[in-house]
């Protein structure tokens, strides 16, 4: 049995993990708190084309009811369009909140000369809990209208 070789693979685990909770603080949990910021976080993972987080962000915050894998699947366009150019950056648009239930926020990623939308779709389902229930990306502002 060759423990060096065991050890060396739990310290990389172990330091993926570190980073990919400092990378992505608010996906790291469960939990969404404050649904603007787990959206500008999640649209800095899909910038940076991690897609194995992308699935686990959307499943944890949608409460289990994205599959991950399915979801990938899904976001295979926007996938090869991050991955087709220099991404130049990531913005914060705006931000819908109806009644304190239901809550949108739109981000756009410049990707080479060209801009990508999205839009995170929420509800409140604790006094401390948000869900996430809907995520869409069109390289058309009309289709994802701003508030």
């Amino acid at each position: 049995m060759n423990t060096g070789r065991s050890s060396q693979r739990i310290a990389a685990l172990v330091i993926a993990v570190a980073i990919f909770a400092q990378a992505a603080p608010a996906l790291a949990e469960a939990t969404i708190i404050d649904p603007k910021t787990w959206c500008g976080d999640f649209s800095r993972l899909v910038a940076e084309g991690k897609d194995a987080a992308i699935g686990e962000a959307l499943h944890s915050g949608s409460l289990g009811n994205i599959d991950p894998a399915g979801a990938l699947v899904a976001l295979a366009p926007m996938t090869a369009l991050v991955k087709s150019d220099k991404v130049n950056s990531v913005s914060f648009l705006a931000q819908k909140n109806y009644a304190d239930a239901f809550e949108r926020d739109w981000y756009m990623i410049v990707i080479g000369p060209k801009p990508t939308f999205l839009r995170c779709s929420f509800i409140r389902v604790s006094d401390d809990q948000w869900q996430l229930t809907d995520f869409d990306f069109n390289t058309s502002v009309d289709e994802l209208p701003l508030p």
